[in-house]
């Protein structure tokens, strides 16, 4: 090592802290998380100049001259001339709402930028002016709009709202914390790893973890700075939000195990290892097969009293009690011989004496929730997969269905049955909703977005009739809308944030 450089103002909410560097004449350029701008010195290291921006800078920067273009997250690209030992500001200029993290390339003709909504920019060089724009994605411009022929964000996680904040986990590695009323921005937090969690928040804290081919780390946050308070790399990789009851953490990893967590330092109470006393007790976790193993825990958990209740790819939902961790009991829902319809990302839901919960991908069940016996079950339509979580209100449960998860052409239907207790009838049914997303209730309306078509619907839940209907311009997976004071938020597939009155 031939020097160290250190700065004095350092930012704990991201992964990454620096750029790339772009390194000319012994003269090194790089940006930084805490929104400066450096130039060192390549042979010392020394610090020649430093330059603050606006916000976090992930894209390496751009030397035309003497001036260094740079882009940063809040959708700014900067030009600062380079006057030897000191840097003054030439311009700067709103060029994207989405933000930048690819690298800066260009010339004289034109400095050339790419959003995180894969549009490329042409910038003048001594304007700042856009001079072109062009999408990587297929599309129309519609007034000024572009709207692009596909999604590619495959948006997961649900917002949670909390004393006026929206907490959202994203595909793109952040955590986000946005004022309700405004839509602002008002913290981020990097995971650098896809979060398909909701975030759960809880005794004045954030926990959201890593999904896919991460680094394996769940993190605890201050809910109103972002900044860590701790994190943990002993809970693997988890797809659910965490369940929160009497001072405990609940939640599982994709591995299958399932652990009750101290809030505040992370550690583990007690875990359950799902795949326990079944025939894959002793399976190799390396034995990938797809939908279906390892037994991974998929489905939010839910709790009442001491009882907390999950499902696994293992072929079971449980209950647990929530101080040791002994198991109440277990009941499988996985067809004999059967790989796929294990219990998946559809959520238990916990109405009067019963758990709503999906069975084989194709059942709506009702399970005891003292026993687990199942005591109901209703058949989906034939082609269609029933994975997404119910919502229960008064003497009615509704749930929907989706045919072709996938691919075109896309079929969604919401249906209102009457709960187990006044005799499960299907009371009617409305074609274009639901699917692998879920209703949400209020005292008079049932809302919801759709793994069909690109609306947000709310509907009389006595009726079935359409109180509004509202154009989102995409699709909602396994998101739900969150409700808040006289406000509508919806994560959609083409990675905007909604909010409806």
């Amino acid at each position: 090592v031939n020097w160290i450089f250190k700065p004095e103002e350092i930012e704990n909410k991201a992964y990454e802290f620096y750029s790339s560097g772009l390194e000319i004449d012994e003269r090194l350029y790089i940006g930084a998380a805490n929104k400066y701008l450096y130039c060192l010195n390549t042979r010392s290291g020394q610090l020649i100049w430093k330059h603050k921006l606006t916000d976090w800078i992930r894209s390496k920067p751009l030397l035309i001259g003497n001036t260094i273009y740079a882009a940063t997250l809040d959708g700014r690209v900067h030009a600062v001339t380079d006057s030897g030992q000191s840097v003054h500001l030439k311009w700067s200029k709103q060029i994207s709402n989405h933000g930048f993290t690819a690298d800066l390339s260009g010339n004289k003709n034109g400095v050339i930028a790419s959003d995180r909504n894969m549009m490329i920019f042409s910038i003048h060089p001594e304007k700042g002016t856009i001079q072109w724009k062009h999408s990587v994605l297929d599309g129309a411009w519609i007034n000024g709009k572009f709207y692009a022929d596909e999604e590619i964000s495959g948006q997961q996680s649900s917002p949670t709202v909390v004393d006026s904040k929206l907490y959202i986990a994203s595909p793109d590695g952040f955590v986000n914390a946005v004022d309700t009323e405004s839509g602002k921005e008002i913290w981020r937090f990097e995971t650098k790893s896809s979060c398909s969690p909701s975030p759960t928040v809880a005794e004045g804290k954030v926990f959201v973890g890593q999904t896919y081919q991460s680094f394996g780390e769940y993190f605890a946050l201050d809910k109103d700075t972002g900044e860590p308070v701790w994190s943990s790399s002993d809970l693997g990789s988890v797809w659910i939000s965490a369940g929160y009851a009497n001072g405990k953490l609940f939640l599982g990893d994709m591995n299958g195990n399932f652990f009750c967590v101290d809030p505040n330092t992370g550690k583990k109470i007690w875990n359950y290892y799902t795949a326990e006393n079944t025939p894959n007790e002793n399976r190799p976790l390396d034995e990938h097969t797809g939908h279906g193993w390892p037994p991974g825990v998929y489905c939010n958990p839910v709790t009442e009293g001491n009882v907390v209740y999950v499902g696994s790819w293992s072929g079971y939902y449980f209950a647990f009690d929530q101080e040791t961790g002994k198991l109440l009991w277990r009941t499988k829902t996985q067809p004999e011989g059967v790989n796929g319809g294990l219990p998946d990302s559809a959520a238990p839901v916990l109405h009067k004496d019963h758990l709503y919960v999906q069975k084989a991908g194709t059942f709506l069940v009702a399970l005891n929730k003292y026993t687990g016996e199942i005591e109901w079950e209703w058949f989906a339509p034939p082609g269609f997969l029933q994975n997404g979580t119910v919502a229960a209100n008064g003497d009615k449960v509704f749930a929907s269905v989706v045919r072709q998860v996938t691919s075109l052409p896309y079929n969604a239907t919401i249906f209102a049955f009457s709960d187990v207790e006044n005799g499960s009838e299907i009371l009617w049914q409305y074609k274009g909703g639901g699917g692998l997303t879920a209703p949400v209730m209020t005292k008079d309306k049932l809302i919801f977005g759709s793994s069909a078509d690109p609306f947000i619907i709310c509907l009389n839940p006595e009726s079935g009739e359409v109180i509004w209907r509202t154009h989102v311009g995409g699709m909602m997976l396994e998101s739900v809308p969150a409700l808040y004071g006289n406000k509508v938020f919806a994560l959609i597939k083409n990675g905007y944030l909604y909010a409806i009155e």
